[in-house]
C-alpha cells in the first residue's frame, strides 16, 4: 500500500475552485497532508478500493497527488537506527576552550 500527499498543484487547484469530476474532487479533497489509501478508502465506503486506486492513480500522473510505498518508508525508518559512528561524532558540536 501507498502514503499519498498532495501536491503544490493540488493545493492550488483546491484553492483555486479548478473544476473536477465529482471522484476527482472528492478523493484530492481527502488528502490533507498525509494519507494511507486504507484511511482514504475508510471515506469512501460506497466505492471499491481498485476504483479508488484508479483515481488516485490518475491524480498521480496529473501531478496533483504524490506517493510513496508504506514500505519505504519503513525501510528508512530502520536505516535510521543505524547511524554510522562517525556521522554520530560529526554531529556533536565540539566543546569551545
Amino acid at each position: 500500500m501507498k502514503i499519498y500527499h498532495r501536491t503544490r498543484a493540488g493545493e492550488q487547484a483546491l484553492r483555486r475552485g479548478d473544476r473536477f469530476a465529482d471522484e476527482d474532487a472528492a478523493v484530492l479533497a481527502l488528502i490533507e497532508d498525509i494519507a494511507h489509501f486504507d484511511a482514504i478508502s475508510a471515506c469512501l465506503p460506497q466505492w471499491s478500493k481498485p476504483r479508488i486506486l484508479r483515481l488516485l492513480n490518475a491524480l498521480e500522473i496529473r501531478g496533483l497527488v504524490e506517493s510513496v510505498p508504506v514500505e519505504w518508508l519503513r525501510e528508512l525508518d530502520r536505516l535510521a537506527a543505524y547511524e554510522p559512528a562517525g556521522l554520530r561524532r560529526a554531529s556533536v558540536p565540539a566543546r569551545s576552550s
